[in-house]
C-alpha cells in the first residue's frame, strides 16, 4: 500500500461533490497541483447534458488545467455518495514495483459505488487484487514503513455475512490479510472513538510522514463552556479521555505525536453529535489541504449563526497551520463546514491515486 504522504498521480471525487455540494473550488485547488489527472465519478446513467451543466463551471474556471479533468463512470445503475475515500481503489505496488488498485468491500447496500475499484482499474488498464474484507478507506492509514492503523470498527463490519457467499473474519485473519496484501508489518487496531458516527480513523488521527502522527485533543476551554449541559459536558470529557489515551499508546509506540485541537463538539437536539476534525485532510504532493470550520452550516449545529466555541478560532487555525508547516507541509485552506455536517470532510471525500 502506498501511503498518502507519497506523491500522487490524481484524485477520485464523486460527481456528487459539484452537483450537490458545489464544490468546484475544492477541485480547482487540487488541479492547481502538481497532479495529472482529476477523477470524477459519475453515475451508469449519466448523460452529456448532466455533465454540460454540473461541470460547465469547472471545466470553465479551470482553463487549461481542465483536460486533466477525466469521468469515471460506475459500471453499474445505483446511488452515488461523495464519500470517494470510502469506496475508491487503494494504490499499491506488487512485488515488481507495478501499479496495482485494492478493492476491499463496501457497505452491501451501496453496489453501485463499490464497483468504481473496477471501473478504474479497467481504465486506467492496472491490475485489480479483489479481497474480501468489508471496511471503508477513512478507517485506514499508513506509512512507508509498514506501519498501519485503524479502528475496530473493522473487526464489527466483518463479525456477520452482509451477502452470501461474505466471509466472516476473525481478527486474526484481517490482520493477515493487510500484512499479506497491503505489505502491513504491524497492524494497530484502535478503539473506537465515542460518540462519533463514522468511528473511522481519520476523524482524530493521521500521517505526517513515517514517524509522525497528529492527534486531535480537546483543549481545557471546551471543557470550561457554559453552553453545555452537565450531562453534554460529561459526554465531551468522555471523548477527551479517549484521545488522551490515544496519544499515550501512540507515543509509546515511538511515533512523534502532532497535537491539534478538535473544535468543541455540537449537540443538536436531533441527538446528533458535530465533531469538526483537522485531521481530515488531504496530503497532496506535500501541501496539505485542511477543513477550515468557519460557521455552522446546519442551524441545529451551532448558537446562533456561530460554534460554541467561535471566539477560539483564529487559535484553532494558527496552531492546526503551524503543526502542518513544521512537517514540512505548505497549507491550503478548504472550507468544509457543509461536509463535515454530513460526518466527513476533506480527507472522507477525495482518494488519492499513487504515481
Amino acid at each position: 500500500m502506498i501511503a498518502e504522504h507519497e506523491p500522487s498521480e490524481g484524485i477520485v471525487m464523486s460527481h456528487t461533490m459539484f452537483s450537490e455540494h458545489k464544490r468546484e473550488d475544492m477541485a480547482l485547488a487540487f488541479l492547481q497541483e502538481s497532479i495529472d489527472t482529476l477523477w470524477v465519478v459519475v453515475p451508469n446513467d449519466y448523460t452529456s447534458k448532466q455533465e454540460a451543466e454540473e461541470l460547465a463551471q469547472l471545466r470553465s474556471s479551470a482553463g487549461k488545467a481542465a483536460e486533466k479533468i477525466k469521468l469515471l463512470r460506475e459500471p453499474i445503475a445505483g446511488e452515488l455518495r461523495e464519500w470517494a475515500r470510502d469506496f475508491g481503489p487503494y494504490a499499491a505496488r506488487d512485488q515488481d514495483g507495478k501499479k496495482v488498485l485494492l478493492d476491499l468491500n463496501y457497505y452491501p447496500d451501496r453496489p453501485a459505488d463499490d464497483s468504481v475499484p473496477q471501473e478504474m482499474a479497467r481504465m486506467m488498464s492496472l491490475d485489480r487484487v479483489s479481497l474480501p474484507i468489508y471496511t471503508e478507506g477513512g478507517n485506514f492509514m499508513n506509512n512507508t514503513q509498514g506501519d498501519c492503523m485503524m479502528t475496530e470498527k473493522v473487526l464489527r463490519a466483518n463479525s456477520k455475512n452482509e451477502l452470501p457467499g461474505d466471509r466472516i473474519l476473525s481478527k486474526e485473519q484481517i490482520v493477515a490479510y493487510y500484512k499479506d496484501f497491503f505489505g502491513c508489518k504491524t497492524v494497530h487496531i484502535f478503539p473506537i472513538m465515542p460518540l462519533e458516527g463514522t468511528q473511522h480513523i481519520d476523524l482524530w488521527a493521521k500521517f505526517l510522514d513515517d514517524r509522525s502522527i497528529m492527534v486531535a485533543e480537546i483543549p481545557d476551554h471546551v471543557m470550561a463552556l457554559k453552553a453545555y449541559t452537565d450531562e453534554e459536558r460529561k459526554k465531551v470529557q468522555e471523548v477527551r479521555d479517549f484521545l488522551s489515551e490515544r496519544i499515550k499508546q501512540i507515543e509509546a509506540l515511538n511515533f512523534k505525536v502532532v497535537r491539534v485541537p478538535m473544535p468543541a463538539p455540537s449537540f443538536a437536539s436531533d441527538g446528533f453529535i458535530l465533531f469538526r476534525s483537522y485531521t481530515n485532510s488531504l496530503i497532496l504532493n506535500g501541501t496539505a489541504f485542511v477543513p477550515e470550520y468557519k460557521k455552522p452550516y446546519n442551524e441545529l449545529d451551532g448558537i446562533n449563526g456561530a460554534y460554541i466555541d467561535a471566539d477560539f478560532t483564529a487559535a484553532y487555525n494558527q496552531a492546526v497551520q503551524k503543526a502542518y508547516r513544521d512537517s514540512g507541509l505548505k497549507v491550503r485552506w478548504i472550507e468544509s463546514d457543509s461536509l463535515i455536517s454530513k460526518g466527513g470532510a476533506v480527507h472522507c471525500t477525495t482518494m488519492q491515486i499513487a504515481r
